[in-house]
């Protein structure tokens, strides 16, 4: 038999912290990510061949390199990674991982 405990709820609450601040950020975060859709082609021709850390509608930090634009985003202060998203920008019509993987996140929630 499994045991419940009825203080569960509250130590679940204090793990995720404020709901109504989290679903803020998601739907922020969702606004983003739909801005991104929508200018993903002139941002491609922009920064072609390019990783990009993207976040609040506008791309913080760019380059070739994956670890230099996490340098660049670390730079910003704490709290920058929170919300971003890191895509590499490329005309190739092959899926990349990280579009896969954006696919799957977002069948989980």
């Amino acid at each position: 038999m499994i045991e419940t405990r009825p203080d569960l709820r509250e130590e679940f609450l204090a793990l995720i912290g404020d709901i109504d601040l989290m679903a803020e950020e998601m739907d922020a975060f969702s606004r983003s990510v739909c801005k991104f859709n929508e200018t993903e082609e002139e941002l491609t021709r922009e920064y072609p061949e390019q990783w990009v850390a993207y976040k609040n509608g506008e791309v913080i930090a760019a380059s070739i390199h994956i670890d230099e634009v996490l340098r660049c985003v670390d730079a910003i202060g704490l709290g920058a990674r929170h919300g971003m998203m890191l895509r590499f920008l490329t005309d190739d019509p092959m899926p990349t991982f990280l579009d896969r993987l954006e696919f799957l996140l977002s069948r989980a929630s």
